[in-house]
């Protein structure tokens, strides 16, 4: 390919850029008053009731700012705010519930894996087999650590029985020191 040869036909110089007359100019723009809309005005053009002027400009520039965007994307903006608004009211619903039923607490993992409303899950009739089973559960192994004893302190006491029922003094020493070596460790 061949450069191209551009040559400039005319004078080089500021004398291309200032006219030759100044009467060929465009006339200078005069300072106009500005043009006011009243709010009527307003109200026609955009089809909209508003109750004062600086409502409707804010509306013209909230249009504005929308305009250039899809609707999906307008969309999708407003869904992840309500999904996180929708998100916060659910917790604070949840703590609440377990705060007016601290009963259901120590269940309240597997009441949200049964469904989104803890209350409808309470009331359902798999929950409340589930619930009576796990809540008896609990209940006896409450009274089971009360009645079952250190095993331990089982074993000191047959110790301590055996000492006393030993027949020479080198037997129940033994044994004496057993009980006592046992209940230390």
């Amino acid at each position: 390919m061949e450069p191209e040869d551009i040559t400039l036909d005319g004078e080089l110089g500021g004398s291309q850029l200032n006219p030759s007359n100044p009467e060929g100019a465009a006339p200078a723009i005069e300072a106009q008053a500005p043009e006011t809309l009243t709010l009527q005005e307003l109200e026609q053009q955009l089809g909209k009731k508003f109750p004062d002027k600086a409502t409707a400009l804010k509306s013209l520039k909230d249009t504005y700012s929308y305009v250039g965007k899809r609707k999906e994307d307008i969309a999708a903006e407003l869904s992840q705010n309500n999904t996180g608004v929708a998100n916060e009211i659910k917790e604070i619903k949840d703590n609440l519930f377990f705060d007016k039923n601290p009963q259901f607490e120590p269940y309240r993992k597997v009441i949200a894996k049964l469904g989104s409303n803890p209350q409808e899950v309470i009331q359902s009739e798999d929950f409340k087999a589930i619930f009576e089973k796990a809540a008896g559960f609990d209940e006896t192994q409450k009274l089971k650590s009360v009645l079952t004893s250190n095993p331990r302190i089982a074993q000191t006491k047959d110790t301590l029985t055996k000492a006393r029922e030993a027949k020479t003094s080198d037997e129940r020493d033994s044994l004496l020191a057993q009980a006592v070596l046992g209940t230390v460790e």
